[in-house]
């Protein structure tokens, strides 16, 4: 179960963004579903990752860790509890859910109108209006 976000949770929100801002995506280390659980456990103290974190190091192995845990949606509500009614309702740090091309992606609001997630080179930062699914943190 999550615990509450930090006292100083915005800086160590802030900091994860930059640590990873020029950080490649990798399957098993800063994928989609990794960089949100790595930032939760910044902000919380909480691995919602723990079970599954290790046990992949592609794309077979993490679609195996998302087909174990019934999808990705799933996966994040199961150990974040149910989305938000509203999407429009996401804060700062809460974990999104978009789809990419017929592809579900985690990532989190960074407050700015955005979100983020890991890329080829780096973090993207893309408009909340592609938000479908907000998880609170």
């Amino acid at each position: 179960m999550i615990n509450q976000r930090s006292a100083d949770w915005p800086e160590r929100l802030a900091d994860m963004i930059e640590q990873r801002r020029s950080e490649p995506f990798a399957w098993g280390a800063n994928d989609c579903c990794l960089f949100p659980a790595d930032v939760v456990r910044a902000m919380t103290g909480f691995d919602f990752a723990a079970a599954w974190r290790g046990q992949y190091d592609s794309a077979i192995g993490a679609q195996r860790q998302l087909d174990e845990a019934g999808g990705m949606v799933a996966l994040v509500t199961a150990a974040l509890g149910a989305p938000r009614d509203n999407p429009q309702m996401a804060v700062r740090g809460d974990v999104v859910c978009v789809d990419i091309d017929g592809r579900l992606t985690l990532g989190v609001v960074t407050g700015s109108g955005s979100w983020c997630a890991p890329g080829e080179s780096g973090l993207i930062f893309r408009p909340m209006s592609e938000v479908q699914m907000v998880w609170e943190v």
